[in-house]
């Protein structure tokens, strides 16, 4: 059931509006009574928050402080428009009033206008550690010089405390938490992301209650999800067997985060091995591996060649190696193909064959991972010299 007045009076605002804008409100007259109204007086309330802009007799705009009023007739049972228009001079929250009156009825409304000031947001942040010590007062004096650009007005401050010293990263590590959503590659890059906050989580000792409860509930999301996108040979691409072929760099990486995502949430061991043996089948004689499959997210395309990928392959083979103990002929097959990609990677160390960043970082990760060190330290000695220091 929906009730309204007879007679009323209404006006929409934008949500939000920069200062020296104008903006022309339509107000909307209402009349549903039984009888015409030869005259109704449409009043805008004047604020100091804005002006009005009137036409002049030689056609320039002039700005006037003070109420607007406007009068319209408004038949039975048909709404009257007026319009009025505003230059905006305030900043924050400003009241903008209409009403509307005649000889049988009256209506007023209040909205609230939000502006911002013009110009880009610049931030400063002054983080300081406040220890009591026994007492119970603190002092401290905080500067912040404001650049002379800076708009007037425009200028704010605000405190914040917490007396958990990781309470705000938890807090905001929290906020990256999403529903798996798209097609393979989609659905694995929001799917990774809520392992890790897990593990974090865990870590600082944050794993519980609300926070628990949604990871725990997004993560069997994706892992179902991404389910749908295991093609019939145990391979991954982004839309499964609509897909000529498995992808390389997807199987090794759906891997690595469902083994994690085991420590937390229930993943069907079959569904690994049958991707790992995708992925030992397809090995290179010599350790390397190539990309069988297509990548739709360009910002991952050069992961599909070279030691970047096989680095990637061996991470997922280090991992997963625990579930192929109940065979000892996979567990062959897998313990060989890792320590051929091993040899793979430090050969091209060693040779000093490897020059993208990228690459120097996932391969020195990757060795490090195979217990690999004079390799590893071997890369990222090379990684560290790209580094800029300022």
């Amino acid at each position: 059931l929906k009730v309204f007045q007879s007679f009323f009076v209404s006006f929409s605002l934008p949500p939000v509006i920069v200062r020296g804008e104008q903006l022309v409100l339509g107000a909307v007259v209402s009349n549903y009574l039984d009888i015409d109204l030869e005259e109704v007086v449409v009043t805008l309330k004047g604020n100091i928050g804005f002006k009005s802009v009137k036409p002049s007799s030689s056609g320039l705009e002039v700005l006037e402080s003070g109420d607007q009023v406007k009068r319209i007739k408004v038949k039975s049972q048909e709404l009257g428009v007026v319009y009025f228009a505003i230059l905006v001079t305030g900043l924050g929250n400003i009241p903008i009033e209409i009403a509307a009156q005649s000889p049988g009825a009256a209506d007023a409304i209040r909205r609230i206008l939000v502006v911002k000031p013009e110009g880009a947001l610049v931030s400063f942040n002054n983080p300081f550690f406040i220890s009591l010590s026994g007492q119970n007062r603190f002092n401290e004096s905080i500067e912040f010089p404001l650049p002379p650009s800076v708009v007037n007005g425009s200028d704010r401050a605000s405190i914040k405390t917490t007396g958990d010293l990781i309470g705000s990263s938890s807090s905001s590590v929290t906020e990256l938490i999403g529903l798996p959503t798209g097609c393979g590659e989609q659905s694995l890059g929001r799917t990774a992301p809520n392992v890790y906050i897990a593990f974090y989580l865990l870590a600082i000792g944050q794993f519980f209650g609300r926070q628990k409860a949604e990871l725990i509930e997004f993560l069997e999301a994706g892992y179902q999800r991404q389910l749908i996108y295991q093609r019939f040979d145990g391979s991954f691409s982004a839309f499964g067997n609509s897909d000529e072929s498995g992808s390389t760099w997807l199987t090794a990486n759906v891997i690595t985060v469902f083994v994690q995502a085991s420590e937390i949430i229930f993943v069907d061991p079959f569904v690994l091995i049958r991707a790992t043996d995708w992925l030992v089948e397809r090995q290179n004689k010599d350790g390397s591996f190539n990309e069988f499959g297509k990548l739709l997210d360009s910002s991952i395309q050069g992961s599909g060649t070279g030691p970047l990928l096989t680095a990637t392959v061996l991470q997922a083979l280090i991992r997963v190696q625990p579930l192929a103990t109940t065979n000892c002929y996979r567990a062959t097959r897998w313990a060989n193909a890792t320590a051929n990609a091993i040899r793979n990677l430090e050969s091209l160390v060693d040779s000093d064959s490897i020059n993208d960043q990228l690459s120097l970082a996932s391969v020195s990760y990757s060795l490090a991972l195979a217990n690999s060190s004079s390799s590893a330290e071997k890369a990222f000695a090379k990684l560290l010299t790209y580094a800029r220091k300022e």
